[in-house]
This record gives structure tokens, C-alpha cells and sequence, in this order.
């Protein structure tokens, strides 16, 4: 008999593991791995499929004893055997599909052979070697030493026992003697127990030894005590002379205090307050003496003004000079600012005619030749339309070449496949599926609208400008309506003729 496959269905860490032993010219399997690799549950494995799971196994610490069970297929000769074996106590075997099976069903296959014989001849692990080694070692008569003699390769083995047998006899015999070790030892060991026999105190006389340490005990734990409240008072004392002293000075400070009269109790924070205020008062006065020292001044600037009529009568152009002097002081700045961006547009529009081929004329020459504002928002659409357009065709492209590349693989599968005869049924499935419709035009169709709706949505986000936005955050935007558009319109018209008339005031200083 041979086991040409072995289920770990469900036994100790394995689940639905196959090992398969298929028969070869050198029918031997060496099944290898590291240690917990479950090298021991696959020898175990083997016995309780033969011989049935044991009532108390310890591979069930991952399935529980009712679904523990193995499987195998055996062979011999020209016969073979599936069976499964599951942890029950009676009807343990199985057919794969689950019907029962006598239980005399493998007494065919095993022979005479039980589990114990199963075991010592087929199931040696370390220790049963450890124990049959013993075994052959312990013999009743020379057989066993002779095999190992044999299967050791010692040819002294029976001189070194005798030596080892001569020895022991020295240690240790039935008979008393006192050359041997064991007896000296016995001897030591009785000399050993007489003297502490002697050395050992009466019950009576260590009764009143221990009374005596008792009561010097305690009268050690009384002069300690005593010294404990003299070391207390000691202690008092040592206190109220060091602190004599102290205590007559604040007797003298509360007397004086005393002597005060009642004191105005101030806040926490009185003496920052304090300081805050002398720095004030400081400050102040310095501020006082500054003013003081310009009055003087202008005072004595005052004494020797003269007052003109003639400038007086002008006082309020000249309080609207001062003014309009005031609001006019960056000017300058703002001028030069003002032709700066002046002279780089007018090199931005020469750039423009260049690039247009047109002569170099005047502001109002080249202001003749542009086309009016309808044909400008012309242009501005046919532009962002041909960006449109462009990445239009480009998808278009992209699209059309990856329709000849799949007509051509098609093209490519359908040179290789051979004429076959088509059956009927194929031919009624596929009037079937022509029934159902055009599911490629149907494919195709949707593809495209897809296509258009993005090509749309690149549209509208192209004529966003700068400001775009993912579709989603598009949808939840609020729409202005037509007052606020319009509003804004007219605000950036203002804005427009603002700018426009402060190049005509720049125009104008020049």
C-alpha cells in the first residue's frame, strides 16, 4: 500500500492543503522545512487517517474537534482508495462526496498492522529513536551491546564496561565495607549528626536565655524612650533660644507699629502704580517745559511781525492755495509714473504695427486703420474658438487612429482564424443578438455624445479667461443675475473713461 495523496482538510494549522506523493522510479518523498513548518503534524496527520483521530488530539487549536477531519487516496496494485476520516466516534469514514463508510473499510489495506506497530515501524520521531536506543543499551543479555558495538564501530565496548562495572563496586555494594566511598561518606555523616546532637541547647536553657534577652530588650526599648523625650525637650529649648531674639524685635516692631495709629492699606500693586505715575509726572513736566519754551518763542516771533493788509485780504486764496497745494504734492510723481506707462504703450503699439507691416504713423493715423469694436469681439471669438477647434481635431485625430489600430488588430485576428461551419445554434444565437440591436452603433453613438459634451465643456471653460474652476465647484456657484452684470458693466465703463481722461490730463501737462 502507498498514499498517493494525503487532504490536511482541516487538522491543526492546516486548512484545505494537499500534499501530493506521486509514485516515481525512487519512491521516496522527503518532505523538508523549518521548524513549526508542521512536519510532526504531517507524520501525526498520517496515523489518525489510518487508524482514526485520537479522542483527546492536540491539533485542534484552529478547528475544533467536530470539523477536524483528513483525506487521502491510496493505491495498491492496480486498486486505489478515496476516503476522508473525521473526529467522531462512531461512521469516522467518509466517501468524498460525504456518505458514510464501515469502519472495517482500510482492515484490508493495513493488514495486521495496528497504530502502535504503525508507529514504531513507520513513525519514528527524535524521541521514539531516543527510547529504542535505550532499549537496545538496557538488554538482558549481549545482543544489545553487541549491536551497538557493531553499529558504533567501538570494539572495547565490553573492556569499558568492565572497568566502568570494577568501579562502581569501589563506590557502592550490599555488603558494608569500609574501603568503598559510599560508606566513608555514611560514616562522616553519622559523626556529623552526633556533634550537633551536642551542640544542640536544651529547651530549658535557652527558655531563660531568651527571657534574660527579653527583658534587656525591654529595658533598652524604655532608656530609649527617655532619651527620646529628653532629646524633645532639648530640641524645645535649642528652639526658643535661637528664636529669642527674633521674637524680642518683633515685639519691639509691633509695639512701634502699634505706636502708628491706623494705616491706610494700599493695593497689590501700589508700587508699580507709584512708578508709573513719577514717570508720567516726569514726562509731563518735561512736556511742560518744551511748550513753555516754544510759547516764549513765539511770542517773541510774534512781537516782531507786522501785519500786511494787502495779505490779509487775500487770506482765504491763500488758505485755498494751501489746500490745493497739498492735494497737488505727489503730482510731479504721479507724472513722471503716468509718462513712463505713456511711452511703453506707445512702444507696445509700434511693436503692433511692426508686426503688422503698417508704416510708422501718428496716435491718430494708426487709430484710423484699427477695425471697430464688433470686429474686434470678432476676432477675440474666432480666436478662442480656434483653440477650441484645435483641441477639437486633435482629439478627433487621436480617436481616428485608435479606430485603425483596432480595425487593424481585428483585421490582423480574422487573417489567422480558420473557415469554420457555422452550426445552427450559433447562427439562431446570433439572430438573437442582432434582435437585441446595435449595441456597437448604440456604443458609438453615446461615445461621440460624450466626446461633443466634453469638447463643450473645454469650450466653456476656455471662455472662463484665467478664472476657472473645476466642474463641480462651477455647479455650486451662485449665478449673478442681470441687474449685477449690469451693474458691473457700467462700473468697469466708468473705470474705462477714468483712465481714458486721466491720459487726456497727462496729454495736457505735457
Amino acid at each position: 500500500m502507498r498514499i498517493d495523496r494525503l487532504d490536511l482538510l482541516r487538522y491543526g494549522k492546516f486548512t484545505d492543503r494537499t500534499v501530493h506523493l506521486p509514485p516515481a522510479g525512487q519512491d521516496l518523498h522527503l518532505i523538508v522545512g523549518p521548524n513549526e513548518a508542521g512536519k510532526s503534524t504531517l507524520r501525526s496527520a498520517i496515523l489518525d487517517l489510518l487508524f482514526g483521530i485520537e479522542t483527546r488530539s492536540r491539533y485542534n487549536f484552529l478547528h475544533p474537534y467536530p470539523d477536524m477531519r483528513l483525506g487521502a487516496r491510496i493505491e495498491r496494485g492496480g486498486e486505489s482508495l478515496d476516503f476522508i476520516r473525521v473526529k467522531a466516534q462512531r461512521n469516522t469514514l467518509r466517501t468524498p462526496a460525504g456518505d458514510p463508510m464501515p469502519d472495517s473499510t482500510l482492515a484490508a489495506w493495513l493488514g495486521q498492522a495496528d497504530r502502535h506497530f504503525f508507529a514504531q515501524m513507520f513513525g519514528l520521531d527524535h524521541q521514539r529513536l531516543v527510547d529504542g536506543g535505550q532499549q537496545i543499551l538496557s538488554a538482558s543479555n549481549d545482543v544489545g551491546r553487541i549491536l551497538f558495538q557493531a553499529a558504533a564501530g567501538i570494539g572495547s565496548l565490553g573492556e569499558i564496561h568492565a572497568r566502568l562495572e570494577q568501579e562502581a563496586d569501589t563506590l557502592w555494594a550490599p555488603r558494608r565495607s569500609g574501603s568503598r566511598e559510599y560508606f566513608k561518606a555514611s560514616d562522616d555523616y553519622d559523626q556529623a549528626r552526633s556533634d550537633l546532637e551536642q551542640a544542640t541547647v536544651r529547651t530549658r536553657d535557652w527558655l531563660e536565655a531568651r527571657q534574660q534577652v527579653d527583658a534587656a530588650r525591654e529595658a533598652l526599648e524604655a532608656v530609649r524612650a527617655q532619651v527620646g523625650e529628653l532629646e524633645q525637650s532639648r530640641s524645645r529649648l535649642e528652639r526658643l533660644r535661637r528664636v529669642a531674639p527674633l521674637l524680642a524685635s518683633l515685639r519691639e516692631h509691633e509695639r512701634q507699629l502699634a505706636e502708628l495709629g491706623e494705616v491706610i492699606e494700599l493695593p497689590e500693586d501700589a508700587g508699580a502704580l507709584l512708578e508709573a505715575a513719577e514717570r508720567e509726572s516726569a514726562l509731563a513736566e518735561q512736556t511742560r517745559l518744551v511748550f513753555e519754551k516754544r510759547l516764549g518763542a513765539l511770542r517773541e516771533e510774534q512781537t516782531r511781525l507786522s501785519l500786511d493788509p494787502e495779505v490779509l485780504a487775500h487770506a482765504e486764496t491763500i488758505e485755498a492755495l494751501a489746500v490745493r497745494r497739498a492735494s497737488l504734492v505727489n503730482h510731479e510723481r504721479d507724472i513722471g509714473r503716468r509718462e513712463e506707462e505713456l511711452r511703453l504703450l506707445r512702444d507696445g503699439i509700434g511693436a503692433a504695427a511692426r508686426q503688422l507691416r503698417w508704416p510708422e504713423e501718428d496716435e491718430a493715423a494708426l487709430a484710423t486703420r484699427l477695425p471697430g469694436r464688433p470686429v474686434c469681439s470678432a476676432i477675440d471669438d474666432l480666436a478662442r474658438r480656434h483653440e477650441t477647434l484645435r483641441q477639437n481635431l486633435e482629439a478627433a485625430e487621436d480617436g481616428l487612429r485608435d479606430r485603425q489600430s483596432e480595425a487593424a488588430a481585428i483585421e490582423a485576428d480574422l487573417a489567422v482564424l480558420p473557415t469554420v461551419v457555422v452550426p445552427p445554434d450559433l447562427a439562431d444565437a446570433a439572430a438573437r443578438a442582432r434582435a437585441l440591436g446595435d449595441v456597437e452603433a448604440q456604443d458609438q453613438r453615446l461615445g461621440r455624445q460624450t466626446d461633443r459634451l466634453r469638447r463643450e465643456l473645454a469650450q466653456a471653460t476656455l471662455a472662463l479667461g484665467e478664472w476657472r474652476f473645476e466642474p463641480e465647484v462651477l455647479r455650486g456657484l451662485m449665478i449673478p443675475s442681470s441687474a449685477e452684470v449690469g451693474a458691473i458693466l457700467q462700473q468697469r465703463a466708468g473705470i474705462e473713461l477714468q483712465i481714458t481722461r486721466l491720459a487726456e490730463r497727462i496729454e495736457e501737462t505735457r
